[in-house]
C-alpha cells in the first residue's frame, strides 16, 4: 500500500493494469528493459 500512497493511486484505479504505468517509456523501449524481461523469464535473474 505504499506504493499505492506514494504515487496517488488507490487500488481500484491500477487493478489488472500492467507494471510500465510505473515505468518511463523510453526506459520501456531500451534494451536493457526487453534484456531484464527476457533475463527473468529464462531464470537468468532471480
Amino acid at each position: 500500500m505504499n506504493f499505492l500512497n506514494l504515487m496517488s493511486y488507490s487500488l481500484h484505479e491500477i487493478k489488472g493494469l500492467h507494471h510500465q504505468i510505473s515505468v518511463d517509456e523510453n526506459e520501456v523501449r531500451s534494451e536493457s528493459y526487453k534484456r531484464f524481461w527476457e533475463d527473468l523469464k529464462n531464470g537468468t535473474i532471480l
